[in-house]
């Protein structure tokens, strides 16, 4: 994207706990991870947050079931306050 083009991006990856290590060894990295990840690393000041004015970043979530195992009343109710409650 736009954004990438403009930062020297040397590569991603989704392993957080790999990227909270590689955050700690170079300090000159940055990445972006959600807070409740590295919670106990910013409270022990081993990692430190920047707010960052003007970025948005929003993520995607999934209903992810087995469509052929049992779906209990209790599941039925909890996916439909779901689908009824996210705008589409």
């Amino acid at each position: 994207g736009e954004l990438k083009d403009l930062l020297n991006v040397s590569f991603e990856l989704q392993n957080t706990l790999y990227i909270k290590k590689i955050l700690a060894t170079y300090p000159n990295t940055i990445s972006c991870l959600s807070l409740e990840s590295v919670d106990q690393e910013i409270k022990n000041k081993e990692l430190f947050k920047i707010k960052v004015k003007n970025l948005d970043f929003n993520r995607n979530y999934y209903i992810i079931y087995h469509k052929n195992k049992f779906h209990s009343a209790l599941f039925k109710s909890f996916k439909y306050f779901i689908q009824s409650s996210v705008s589409k």
